[in-house]
């Protein structure tokens, strides 16, 4: 009798701790369901370019902002990940940000999150734009060639984001002389997912036409991606001797198509279908490039990590988001014949990129490989490495280098690569080497001393240029590298992004012909020193050759 009471006493507890635990794990359960923070109010302040609370206004400055449309609120809105009344997850704001920044429209871009209590928060959104509007003379000289003329730019037309584009110069390149172009973005037509480019560019010997209308990935979680693309050129190509520059004639004319699926918020997963149709005639059969006259249709599966750094005086003054992770894609896909003059072929590629910071330091890696197979035997076989990496001493100072190299195989067609300032060896003469490969390394030294100057702040910079070119009948170790060594002054516009918010002056030694090589003035830096992890539709890689 005894014992059955102290199994009755204990069977109670236990069934008693056993309803607690469950009643505990219930509510722990609610908690994590409803306890998502809900949005109350969005704040949004919109600034113009000038301030009269910052130390950039000036006695024009009130004239000056009178001169340019604030971004519209419509336009911010729809980058905002969140609304009122709406549970806000803890990626939202930070993306939002990121999305408003990569629009190139503001200066600056501040999210702040106000908790009111457990289950409430108001959120304050301040931006304010970067002057939209660039009229500027353009002067460009380097490697023997001279650039003189004209430049407008609205990157926000309006207030609502969208751009149009203007340009007109003389170019001693190839006595080419006057060459202009017109460019206009249409950013999410009638406030919807698609946007619209179109442009055209020419001087006389060669005229592009091109117009596009698709639908990215805007975030993280956008379910598809597709649009269609026309473009019609022709002209003469532009082809590179020992000693003279011939002119062939062209007439292409192109349609692509894609479709894409993404999947997941985070570590993405794609899938992607793209086709395009080509018509090309060519004056001289021996310049036939890869897959001329023919159509192809192309399927990848892809896959993207990425987490975002804040950061700045990288490329420049502004804030930048760095992109850590990778990317990985896989291609297969079928050419066909368009013509008598086409050709059909099996087709694999793929492409992987990893990045990652070690300490003050960041690694950034990029391998990309393909080749067409025809009746078994290989075709226009690709390899390729893009590297990138930097260290940081200071906040101020920092060194970062940059590599490139592309080898091809099997190329039974006409391929051009040129080395000389333009593809990242300063100080020699423009066009005057030329490959079926190439290699190319940078190395800068960067300094950021933050001098004011009014809306401005300088930069300098020691550089050494490394690179060689050479065709597939000669092996690496026979070829000769060429090397530079010089300085540089780079002019950042703080109510400018992108590249037109630097103008960059060098000064190039060339080691080679131990002649001082020429000033270089361009804008931008001439290389990013970090990479970026996003989406790319599939291609057939190593296409692409130097015309001009």
């Amino acid at each position: 009798m005894h014992y059955r009471i102290i199994l009755n006493i204990d069977t109670k507890i236990i069934k008693q701790s056993l309803f607690i635990v469950l009643l505990t794990f219930l509510l722990l359960l609610a908690q994590d369901t409803y306890s998502q923070v809900v949005v109350r109010k969005v704040f949004l302040t919109r600034k113009n370019v000038f301030d009269s609370t910052n130390n950039d206004w000036f006695f024009a400055a009130g004239l000056a902002n009178t001169l340019h449309t604030v971004t519209k609120k419509y336009v911010i809105d729809d980058e905002i990940l969140f609304e009122s009344d709406e549970e806000l997850y803890p990626d939202d704001t930070e993306e939002t940000e990121r999305n408003l920044r990569r629009t190139g429209l503001f200066a600056k871009v501040d999210i702040r999150v106000d908790t009111i209590d457990d289950r409430t928060a108001d959120i304050y959104i301040t931006t304010q734009d970067i002057w939209s509007t660039h009229v500027s003379p353009i002067f460009s000289t380097g490697g023997g060639i001279t650039s003189l003329g004209g430049f407008f730019r609205e990157i926000n037309l309006g207030g609502t984001g969208s751009s149009i584009t203007t340009q007109a110069q003389y170019r001693t390149e190839n006595n080419i002389g006057w060459d202009g172009y017109v460019l206009a973005n249409y950013r999410r037509m009638f406030r919807s997912e698609l946007s619209l480019s179109l442009g055209i560019s020419g001087h006389r010997y060669r005229t592009t036409q091109f117009l596009s209308i698709g639908k990215p990935f805007r975030t993280l979680s956008s379910f598809t991606s597709y649009g269609i693309g026309l473009s019609n050129s022709y002209g003469s190509d532009f082809v590179y001797g020992i000693d003279n520059v011939s002119r062939v004639p062209y007439h292409s004319r192109r349609g692509e198509g894609w479709f894409s699926v993404g999947l997941q918020r985070k570590d993405r997963i794609f899938f992607s279908t793209y086709f395009s149709l080509e018509d090309i005639q060519r004056l001289n059969p021996s310049l036939r490039q890869p897959y001329d006259n023919s159509g192809r249709i192309l399927f990848g599966f892809s896959s993207l990590q990425q987490r975002f750094s804040k950061t700045n005086k990288l490329n420049g003054y502004e804030t930048e988001d760095v992109s850590l992770g990778g990317w990985g894609t896989a291609i297969i896909g079928r050419t066909f014949a368009i013509g008598s003059q086409g050709e059909g072929t099996y087709y694999i590629g793929g492409q992987i990129q990893q990045s990652t910071n070690v300490g003050k330091g960041y690694l950034f890696g990029q391998l990309t490989g393909s080749s067409g197979f025809a009746k078994g035997n290989p075709r226009y076989t690709y390899q390729e490495f893009n590297g990138v990496a930097h260290y940081r001493f200071s906040e101020n100072m920092l060194i970062a280098s940059r590599i490139r190299q592309q080898t091809v195989w099997n190329w039974g067609a006409f391929r051009q690569l040129v080395l000389d300032n333009d593809a990242g060896l300063r100080g020699y003469v423009a066009n005057g080497f030329e490959g079926a490969n190439r290699i190319i390394g940078n190395t800068e030294f960067r300094f950021y001393p933050e001098w004011d100057l009014w809306i401005f702040r300088l930069s300098g910079v020691l550089f050494h240029d490394i690179g060689t070119v050479w065709n597939q009948s000669i092996a690496l170790p026979n070829t000769k590298f060429y090397n530079t060594v010089g300085a540089g002054l780079r002019i950042h516009n703080l109510k400018a992004s992108g590249g037109e918010a630097v103008f960059r002056i060098d000064f190039a030694y060339n080691t080679f012909e131990k002649k001082f090589g020429g000033i270089i003035i361009s804008s931008g830096q001439l290389f990013s020193i970090f990479g970026n992890h996003g989406f790319k539709l599939p291609e057939i890689f190593g296409l692409n050759i130097d015309g001009e």
